[in-house]
């Protein structure tokens, strides 16, 4: 946690090149593409490979209905003008989610 204190900026580039500026996004996906081919997270019989858009689904996916951080806060972090788009294409309500909901009511 410590790592991450001070990296939301959202002016601070996430992906930089040698020069310290912002990473073309076509290079970015270039070396995320070898680093999934490296790590062997590519050719899994019945997965699809890896992309950013995968990974950027699921920390947001995770952040959200597993971790249970405020959607106002994931929201921000996903980089959204508007709430509505975090709960339209991240949240989901699992049975398990439903059923703690219930508990939580109990």
């Amino acid at each position: 946690r410590a790592f991450f204190e001070g990296l939301a900026d959202p002016e601070r580039p996430v992906a930089v090149n040698e020069q310290g500026t912002w990473l073309d996004p076509r290079r970015a996906q270039t070396h995320m593409a070898a680093a999934f081919r490296k790590a062997g997270l590519c050719g899994v019989a019945g997965q699809p490979d890896p992309t950013s858009h995968n990974l950027r689904f699921f920390w947001t996916s995770h952040l959200l209905n597993d971790l249970k951080q405020p959607v106002t806060v994931v929201s921000r972090l996903a980089g959204h003008s508007q709430i509505s788009t975090t709960l339209a294409y991240y949240s989901e309500a699992s049975m398990a989610n439903l059923e703690e909901a219930m508990a939580a009511i109990d």
